[in-house]
This record gives structure tokens, sequence and C-alpha cells, in this order.
């Protein structure tokens, strides 16, 4: 709950600043569960504030799809990213939460990561992120790593 609260306060704080951007982002992802992987696509919503000191934070809501073993896995994400930017590079830091179904199994988890994005153009970027996960379900627990690259759109 405390977590909860905190990424709220967070959040909150981000959506009132100022110079805040959006973006929208759409890519491509390669997931692992358990030593066995595969490929997927995500789309995605971020705002980003950065202050005149080059230090960013932001919220992220993402959602994902894999397909793994003959198993399709829907993936329901949201992070919350502090790091720092310099011209048109940014490097941030990760914490995220995951809601992941698949079959007729649901399960939860927290991890953390990290990103990178280069954004030459006012509207237009790349990135890159890797995500790692300790997920919970009724029945086992796993590790379910995810590296992604993608395209963004910035409004």
């Amino acid at each position: 709950m405390k977590k909860i609260i905190l990424a709220l306060i967070a959040t909150l704080t981000i959506a009132q600043a100022s110079e805040l951007y959006q973006s929208l982002d759409i890519g491509a992802n390669q997931s692992t569960i358990q030593e066995e992987t595969g490929n997927g696509f995500d789309i995605g919503w971020s705002a980003t504030k950065v202050w005149d000191s080059g230090i960013l934070g932001g919220i992220a809501l993402n959602y994902g799809q894999a397909d793994i073993q003959d198993e399709t896995f829907n993936n329901y994400g949201g992070d919350i990213k502090l790091g720092y930017k310099f011209k048109d590079i940014a490097v941030y830091g990760l914490g995220s939460g995951i809601y992941q179904s698949y079959y007729t199994q649901d399960s939860a988890g927290f991890g953390f990561g990290g990103g990178l994005e280069y954004t030459p153009f006012k509207h237009f970027g790349i990135g890159a992120e890797y995500k790692t996960y300790n997920m919970t379900s009724e029945t086992v627990e796993y590790d379910f790593e995810t590296a992604r690259v993608y395209l963004k759109i910035m409004f």
C-alpha cells in the first residue's frame, strides 16, 4: 500500500509540472520466462518532466504481448522513471509493476530496469528498455524479463 501511495504522489507531482511532455510509443519486445524466450509487440503512453538541471522524472503505462512456448502472454504495466537528460539523450532507471495473463492463469509482480532514449527531433525519438520482474501467481513464482525497442511520438 505504501508503494501505491508513493507512486500516486509521484504521479501527481509530475502531472503538476509546467513543462510536461507526453508521448505515445510502439515497439517490439523480446521476453523470457524460465529460460524460454519469445517475441512480441508493445504500445504505451508516458508523461515526462525534464528540469533545467537535466534531471528527469516520469510515469508510463504500457501494454505488451509476447508469444512464448505457444502461449500468448498479455502484460499490463506501469513504470516510474528517474534519470538524467543531456542534449538529445536520456538515461533513466525504472521502478515497475506488471499484471500478466496467459491461458487461464493471472499473475502480478514488481520489478526494476533501465532505459535509454534518443530524441533528435521535436516530435519523434527512439528508445530501448530492459526490465526484470519477480512474478507471483496462485500456484507458482517465477522471473520475467523483457527488453524492448520502440519509436516514440511526442506531443
